[in-house]
């Protein structure tokens, strides 16, 4: 696929429209090459007047994909029209913006390329401050619950581990999986448990909808 991308571009270099690259630093601040974490490659369609763009992780090679749009505008950018990315879980996500506002999920596919229900990002769903302060407190819950259950060596004592998990319509956790952790042991006392947890189920347009989430599970005294 990322020979397919870049072979894209130098084709549509051929025909006559300018391929432009930006150089993004680890913030997404525009930098210099030598400073770059990430690359985009755009051009302009003046069928569709439309910046198309690819972007890439610039300092591994070959690059790897991180997600492609279409923009209105460059600066300031205005999306409008398909967005593909892969998420944390792997899976590729193919959306819609309109007027620079999410529209829907449109495709989602695992690595196999087969066909899955959407797994949303919290940022897409209903009542997003709603959803923060939720959030906000089952980690506090959860923490403290991991705390207060007798089974924590002393050592994971101000500990801060992240982790990610899938809310499923029904509210019940799957998929969860460690961002950053501790050690192993405990990592994996921090999912068995988390997976028998319940939370508030979440919708998108009033329906509901499976949603991807990233926590941190904070141990203090």
């Amino acid at each position: 696929m990322k020979k397919i991308i870049i072979l894209l571009f130098f084709a549509q270099s051929i025909l006559g429209q300018e391929v432009n690259t930006i150089y993004y630093g680890d913030n997404y601040n525009i930098t210099s090459k030598d400073s770059a974490v990430y690359l985009r490659n755009y051009i302009y369609d003046s069928i569709s007047k439309k910046y198309k763009f690819e972007e890439f992780l610039f300092f591994k090679a070959p690059f790897d994909f991180i997600k492609s749009g279409e923009l209105t505008s460059i600066n300031p950018e205005i999306k409008d029209g398909k967005f593909e990315w892969k998420n944390s879980l792997g899976d590729k996500v193919v959306c819609i913006y309109k007027k620079n506002m999410f529209f829907d999920i449109v495709e989602y596919k695992d690595e196999n390329d087969s066909l899955l229900e959407p797994v949303y990002e919290y940022w897409m769903i209903d009542s997003i401050n709603e959803c923060d302060r939720k959030l906000k407190l089952f980690s506090e819950k959860f923490s403290n619950d991991l705390l207060n259950s007798g089974e924590i060596d002393m050592k994971f004592i101000n500990s801060k581990t992240y982790v990610l998990f899938v809310v499923d319509k029904d509210g019940a956790i799957s998929d969860a999986k460690i961002l950053r952790g501790v050690e192993d042991k405990f990592n994996k006392s921090i999912i068995d448990k988390l997976v028998k947890y319940k939370f508030p189920p979440m919708t998108f347009k009033g329906k509901r909808v499976k949603v991807l989430f990233a926590m941190p599970v904070i141990i203090n005294k």
